[in-house]
């Protein structure tokens, strides 16, 4: 039986990582998995059934097009699952292309949306609880001051955005999107310890926090997204949670789904087959994560 040959891009990534252990779990199935990366180093090479190293996408467009498009033609790829912020667009833009190949990535304007913050807030602040969000110059006023005493201009070269601190508990949202932009399964988990931006310690908690699956899985439809989805949320002083942002790919822990009983390697597999998963509901699990050394000898 010809293997699936999954294709998983930026492979010495977190995110990545996940996604190959991922489709390790599924033994009854034969999964041949690609992978690809700047870096020669890159995790995934040790992981991967086959791993080559790709032009910088965001570099070269064309280049790293033409590079995919070999690839997908050469080692006949079944799916494609973009695991980083770079290549998403060109995924989008150039997924019809590839007949004969499935490529689950949200449309351009909603990887766009998701990538721009500030369009981002204008975008979801009407229908969505966003932390407060200004752009421009601003000033700093002390409470009580006569004349201009203690005033000072914070000034903003217009690439940055000034937002609402939140220092409460963060929480990340997995959603895993079919075509349709409708859920077949949805993960909270609570982001325990974090280090270098990766949770290393998460609690699975949908029966506590069943208010953002909802909101979560409201916003994969308002923005039309497709695929894996990963929604991050903070909670304020007050223990409000606000959607601080939405990635329209796999997150850095998505692996803490598929232990928790929603392997979204499955999921796209089954859609990929034609087969429409029904939706899955997690075991409320708590994981903690090490790392882990690969050596690699005799590459230069």
């Amino acid at each position: 039986m010809k293997p699936f040959t999954v294709f998983i891009s930026e492979s010495g990534g977190a995110a990545a990582v996940c996604a190959i252990k991922s489709f390790r779990e599924l033994n009854n199935f034969p999964i041949r998995i690609v992978s690809a990366d700047i870096d020669n180093y890159a995790v995934g090479r040790n992981l991967s059934d086959e791993f080559y190293v790709c032009p910088k996408a965001s570099d070269n467009a064309v280049d790293y097009l033409k590079w995919l498009n070999d690839l997908i033609t050469n080692k006949s790829i079944d799916l494609i699952l973009p695991t980083g912020e770079y290549d998403l667009r060109l995924l989008s833009l150039y997924k019809n292309t590839w007949d004969k190949t499935k490529i689950y990535v949200s449309p351009e304007k909603s990887i766009n949306i998701c990538q721009n913050k500030l369009l981002f807030y204008n975008t979801l602040k009407n229908n969505f609880n966003l932390p407060l969000t200004l752009e421009g110059d601003l000033f700093q006023k002390p409470r009580r001051s006569a004349g201009s005493r203690g005033i000072k201009l914070i000034s903003n070269d217009g690439n940055n955005i000034i937002q609402e601190y939140l220092p409460g508990k963060e929480y990340t949202v997995d959603v895993f999107c079919d075509e349709n932009s409708e859920s077949m399964g949805t993960v909270v988990r609570e982001r325990v310890v974090i280090k270098s931006g990766i949770s290393t310690q998460n609690k699975v908690c949908n029966f506590e926090k069943s208010d953002l699956i909802r909101i979560s899985e409201e916003i994969c439809v308002f923005l039309g997204l497709i695929g894996p989805v990963c929604i991050q949320f903070k909670q304020d002083i007050n223990g409000i949670e606000k959607v601080v942002e939405v990635n329209p790919r796999l997150g850095g822990s998505s692996i803490v789904s598929t232990l928790a009983g929603i392997n979204f390697a499955e999921l796209y597999y089954q859609l990929s087959h034609d087969n429409h998963p029904s939706y899955r509901t997690p075991k409320n699990i708590y994981v903690s994560r090490y790392w882990e050394e690969i050596v690699y000898e005799n590459i230069r």
